[in-house]
């Protein structure tokens, strides 16, 4: 099993390239997560750190300060969701949720071949739909910076905290007579 709680949201990548093969890899671990009727409705658009014009371009459309960190991953991604469903053109209230799932997918899957990722909402979607010739009814979702860590990053992993299990869960049991 993976050890998730060394999984973490770096704001220093180690300027290391990753190969297209890693990152397919990674993806095709992402289609496997579920959503509501299988449709699916997440794209990942992706530009590596060694096609620089590609990567320079995506990273335009990052906030100010993500740029000043992002710059030094190794891939840049924005994930984007379809609203309505394929098979009917019916809205799909879930396409934002399953998109999450399969960004949770992605960052799993990442960790298990060294990788980490860092989602950001620090970016511009009418720059992004531009950029990657968005059609209607598809949104942005998230920026995603994937790289290897820079070596302090893992400097105060051990004072992270999380909830303690009680304070998210909650078992319920049918009432004893």
């Amino acid at each position: 099993m993976i050890d998730l709680s060394v999984r973490f949201s770096p704001s220093a990548f180690d300027k290391s390239t990753v190969e297209e093969a890693e990152i397919e890899a990674i993806v095709r671990a992402a289609s496997w997560a579920p959503s509501a009727y299988n449709e699916q409705p997440w794209s990942f658009h992706v530009a590596l750190r060694q096609d620089q014009a590609a990567f320079e371009e995506f990273l335009k459309v990052l906030s100010e300060s993500n740029q000043t960190w992002a710059k030094d991953s190794s891939a840049l991604v924005f994930s984007v969701a379809r609203r309505e469903r394929r098979k009917d053109g019916q809205k799909n209230d879930y396409a934002f949720y399953d998109t999450g799932q399969a960004v949770a997918h992605l960052s799993i899957a990442a960790l298990s071949v060294g990788l980490q990722l860092h989602q950001m909402q620090g970016f511009v979607p009418a720059q992004c739909r531009r950029l990657l010739k968005l059609e209607t009814g598809v949104d942005p979702v998230t920026a995603i910076a994937i790289g290897r860590p820079a070596h302090d990053q893992h400097f105060g992993m051990a004072h992270r905290t999380r909830k303690s299990i009680e304070e998210f869960f909650a078992m319920h049991r049918e009432a004893q007579p």
